[in-house]
């Protein structure tokens, strides 16, 4: 079996090797890795991602599993919580400059592997 046809990917995933002792996520979870992109798409996408959008996304885990996940992702650094001014029972859930340096890593590892 051949790759050639997939030779730019799997040059992509052999820069990711090389480099895992400097991506920021290294440490986390596909599920958690999961999040953080829906984050990051959206926020990219203008749109605002409230704590229960997340909870809802059961095609990644479990309510109580993406809750915990959450948690995790903010104690990490990766994700922040910020109030609606309006009403207090709202929460925004963004991405912080550790969530965006990982994007910058990952776009750096992908301008590698396609040289």
């Amino acid at each position: 079996m051949t790759f050639s046809s997939s030779a730019s990917y799997v040059r992509f995933l052999k820069t990711l090797d090389l480099q895992h002792s400097k991506n920021p996520c290294k440490d986390l979870d596909a599920t958690e890795l999961n999040l953080l992109h829906y984050v990051v798409l959206a926020s990219t996408e203008r749109e605002h991602i409230l704590v229960g959008d997340l909870l809802g996304l059961t095609q990644y885990a479990s309510q109580a599993t993406l809750h915990a996940k959450m948690k995790r992702l903010i104690a990490k650094g990766f994700l922040t919580i910020e109030s609606n001014n309006d009403d207090g029972r709202k929460k925004y859930v963004t991405p912080s400059k550790a969530a965006l340096k990982y994007i910058s890593f990952m776009s750096d590892c992908l301008t590698k592997a396609t040289k």
